[in-house]
């Protein structure tokens, strides 16, 4: 019989792995150019295939010992480094734009997640039922502040795309202009691909399609920093 648990832990693994390859290769264009942006950049990309980690693991744990992780590291893998991810993004955001206002940009959000770790850490020592359930080895249900921190990176995704792209589109230079294009293209593929990650988990195209769409996320992320020069010369004529 079909096991759609393993598919799943199997997809993740693959997005994890193509998010490394991503990371591995901005931080050599970083060391080249020492332009800040590609580090943060590559880092973002990685930490924030970190909600997929724990699928991917505990499906390899399964295949091994016949049983998957436990809720709480589970838990932990899927969100503790998430606010990180957004500090890095926000960092190298800030390096382009609204420079003037980068500190307070990022201080108000370290904050935030410093707040949101705080409860992750007391929920999964005192009640990790107040942050999710977990059924089976990889079906996760996430709930209460969780939800709300997620809405919040989702927002400001959303919204440093959109202004990415305002600003770069003022340019008349194509290239940059694409760069914009495909920011707000990855952020929203990113989104949608994560919602429908979490809302349908049954069916097994539906699946591989939900993570075609999350691994285009980050092809398109990578494309507006560091374009491929088969693309360029497809986009830029």
């Amino acid at each position: 019989m079909f096991d759609l648990s393993i598919l799943n832990g199997v997809l993740s693994l693959v997005h994890i792995v193509i998010c490394v390859i991503i990371c591995i290769i901005l931080v050599s264009v970083y060391k080249e150019s020492k332009s800040i942006q590609y580090l943060f950049v590559g880092l973002t990309i990685f930490v924030f295939s970190s909600p997929w980690w724990p699928s991917a693991i505990s499906v390899i744990l399964y295949l091994f010992t016949g049983n998957g992780l436990n809720m709480v590291i589970y838990f932990f893998l899927g969100n503790f480094f998430v606010p990180f991810g957004l500090i890095f993004w926000l960092i190298a955001f800030t390096e382009m734009m609204y420079e003037k206002y980068k500190y307070l940009i990022v201080i108000v959000y370290i904050i935030i997640g410093v707040v949101f770790e705080v409860f992750l850490i007391y929920f999964l020592i005192e009640n990790p039922t107040e942050i999710g359930t977990l059924s089976g080895i990889v079906d996760v249900n996430y709930k209460s502040f969780v939800m709300l921190y997620l809405l919040i990176v989702a927002f400001t995704l959303i919204v440093s795309g959109i202004l990415f792209a305002i600003e770069t589109m003022k340019s008349n230079n194509p290239k940059i202009k694409w760069s914009g294009r495909f920011i707000l293209i990855g952020f929203i593929s990113f989104n949608i691909s994560a919602v429908l990650d979490a809302l349908i988990s049954t069916n097994p195209i539906a699946l591989i399609l939900i993570r075609i769409l999350l691994i285009s996320s980050m092809l398109e992320l990578y494309s507006s920093f560091n374009m491929p020069k088969y693309l360029e010369r497809i986009l830029i004529k």
